[in-house]
């Protein structure tokens, strides 16, 4: 059954949502692990990479076999074997549960000598048994839902990420963690999403007073398609340059047919779709913040190509960056 999604931010995974138990905890986990993501280098004494990549990993057992205390069984690029103990739990996990977790891996699979035992558990842990597995048990780690979700947030690669948050919750969750499609240009409503809601202090939603001759140069550069190619909209941080590019993409789309506002999408991964080479001959492409991060090669290369000669580029910035 798909797992709704309620909060338009979230910022853990749901774990405890629905639909969601202890086998489907298990599947996510091990997803996860050969996504792409790394580990921190729990095992770190001496010169080494802070983080590790995974080289493989597995679930061990299923419905009814015995798993010796361990759900996952995951091989490190150092060739180490970390195993992994899943717990999804809707109680705080509590000291006693910490030792009974470790006293049974431990118990039936210390032989196969691990180098490092992962517990982990999707709700909150007490302080008590952080202490005792930081303090007694240093081949052990325990991580709360907390720690997962910033973990898998932070440090998988985006494709895999979606896809793992589709299957494993539902597409509306996957929306939720990325509300931007992976496309290396964005629509004008997928790049401003985040400003269009009432509770942030900082929205779109107020009218643009003072600001139309300014608009109508950007509209009139926006919807040629002779001429210069590439206009500087340079002005200091929070005086409204975005807010103004949002008001140029909404009068360019409503009233010159067939013309396509686009975005460069700041989040766009290494594998993003690029935009169809027969589309940008019509497009007005706006690199918001172009301070902060290069124009994509691909982008700019369809921009100059011969086909592209209708195409126009805006980019918005602070003064002292144009020339760079």
């Amino acid at each position: 059954m798909p797992i709704s999604h309620a909060s338009p931010v979230p910022t853990e995974l749901p774990f405890h949502a629905d639909g969601f138990g202890w086998q489907s905890f298990e599947r996510f986990c091990a997803a996860w692990l050969i996504s792409g993501t790394t580990l921190p280098n729990l095992t770190l004494d001496r010169e080494g990479p802070s983080r590790l990549r995974i080289v493989d990993a597995h679930r061990v057992g299923s419905v009814g076999e015995k798993q010796h205390g361990i759900d996952i069984l995951v091989t490190m690029e150092n060739r180490a074997t970390w195993v992994v103990q899943c717990k999804r739990l809707t109680k705080k996990f509590g000291k006693l549960d910490a030792e009974r977790a470790i006293k049974k891996a431990e118990t039936e699979f210390a032989q196969h000598r691990p180098a490092h035992y992962l517990l982990w558990v999707t709700g909150k842990v007490s302080t008590a048994a952080t202490l005792l597995v930081h303090d007694k048990h240093p081949n052990w780690s325990l991580w709360s839902g907390e720690r997962l979700s910033n973990e898998f947030i932070q440090n998988t690669p985006r494709t895999p990420s979606y896809r793992i948050l589709t299957q494993c919750f539902s597409p509306e969750w996957a929306k939720a963690f990325f509300p931007i499609p992976d496309h290396l240009l964005s629509t004008r409503e997928e790049f401003f999403s985040r400003w269009e809601v009432d509770h942030r202090s900082f929205h779109h939603h107020a009218a643009l007073v003072g600001r139309e001759k300014v608009l109508a140069t950007l509209v009139d550069f926006a919807s040629a398609s002779e001429g210069r190619k590439a206009m500087i909209l340079s002005a200091q941080g929070g005086v409204g340059k975005s807010r103004l590019l949002a008001a140029l993409a909404d009068q360019v789309e409503g009233t010159v047919p067939g013309r396509l506002v686009r975005f460069i999408n700041p989040n766009a991964s290494a594998d993003a779709e690029p935009p169809r080479d027969e589309d940008m001959a019509r497009m007005t492409v706006i690199h918001d913040d172009a301070h902060r991060m290069d124009m994509p090669g691909i982008v700019l290369a369809m921009l100059t190509s011969k086909e592209a000669n209708g195409s126009r580029l805006i980019l918005s910035t602070r003064p002292g960056a144009e020339d760079s």
